[in-house]
């Protein structure tokens, strides 16, 4: 009497696969046993297995589809989805990892030798917003972002590198004036004065000009691409790469205020630092600048009657596909047969 078979079915924990297990279980009688065992001891026994009965039948939990004999996907040489992905992944993701291990350190630098002036034991500063990485001395690096102010500076400590700022290497911002000159009369700035940038926020040392024919501060950073938080003794500006970023980003990534604003201090300080809380100030000038812009395209610059001169409704933006006499519909509409008029009016 050959035992008998049972099969085990085992669920995993996400209930997605099904392991199955035969279990042979010996018969429970001593005449049953002592038969198994003689017709084991003349190698008499049938095998049992799965695969060498073809009249065996199981019931399982998940369903099996039958072998008709046709071609699968499967039997043929499977490619990758995307090609380049896949070599990358294969070949090289070791060399681009190096590649930005370099750029975290001090590069091919092995000396504290200014690229600029190549004083010795000085280049201790870099930037990390320029394409040139290249070790600089403190005054190389004021003299060569006196274009761009607001770039995010390191400095090298001789053990890694740490974040300082323009302003404390000495760099102060002229308005009103041409790159590089400098106003007899400066009216230096708030001393807390706070950038926020497309790039995150920067702490600046601003000087405005005290000429005679000087125009007021905030009409200053105006000129300047700065937009200030308010007219008077203003601290905090936005640049309009910042306000236009975060417009953009608002109309197609449907982002929020708080998320941009929350962007703009992980760019400066991903540790966790806060910077300065310019947050409703932030708030506000993307408000107006928002409005300005409206007014803008809707010509309101060019009026006699300026902004105070603006009709009810005349800042809408009229939808392109109604109907507009002398401006989509030709002339003589108006005789238009009934059959017609659907083409002339969708």
């Amino acid at each position: 009497m050959p035992p008998v078979l049972t099969t085990v079915h085992r669920l995993t924990a996400d209930n997605r696969r099904v392991f199955s297990e035969t279990v042979p279980i010996a018969p429970t009688s001593p005449v049953k046993r002592a038969r198994l065992e003689h017709m084991e001891r003349q190698k008499a026994a049938v095998d049992l297995s799965n695969a060498d009965d073809p009249e065996r039948y199981e019931m399982g939990l998940e369903d099996v589809e039958e072998d008709f004999g046709f071609e699968t996907a499967t039997s043929r040489l499977t490619q990758p989805a995307d090609k380049a992905m896949h070599h990358w992944a294969e070949n090289q993701r070791d060399v681009y990892l190096q590649a930005l291990l370099w750029r975290e350190g001090r590069g091919d630098a092995d000396q504290d030798v200014c690229s600029k002036c190549k004083k010795v034991d000085s280049a201790i500063y870099r930037c990390r917003t320029c394409h040139d990485v290249s070790l600089l001395c403190g005054l190389c690096c004021v003299e060569t972002h006196r274009a761009n102010p607001l770039h995010h500076i390191e400095q090298w400590t001789g053990v890694y590198f740490k974040k300082t700022s323009l302003r404390d290497l000495g760099l102060r911002i002229q308005f009103s004036h041409p790159l590089g000159q400098k106003c007899s009369l400066p009216r230096p700035g708030r001393p807390d004065f706070v950038v926020l940038a497309d790039n995150g926020f920067h702490d600046v040392a601003v000087d405005f000009c005290g000429c005679v024919a000087n125009e007021p501060h905030y009409i200053q950073l105006l000129k300047a691409g700065w937009y200030p938080s308010t007219s008077d003794a203003p601290r905090t500006c936005a640049t309009f790469a910042c306000l236009d970023t975060f417009h953009y980003q608002t109309l197609h990534g449907k982002t929020t205020a708080y998320d941009y604003y929350a962007t703009l201090e992980s760019l400066t300080d991903g540790t966790g630092i806060k910077p300065p809380q310019r947050y409703s100030s932030f708030l506000r000038m993307a408000r107006q600048y928002r409005h300005l812009l409206l007014l803008k395209r809707g010509g309101r610059g060019h009026d006699q009657y300026g902004v105070m001169g603006t009709a009810p409704g005349e800042l809408a933006i009229r939808c392109p596909a109604c109907p507009r006499p002398g401006v989509n519909l030709p002339e003589g509409w108006e005789q238009a047969p009934p059959e017609d008029r659907q083409v002339r009016f969708p």
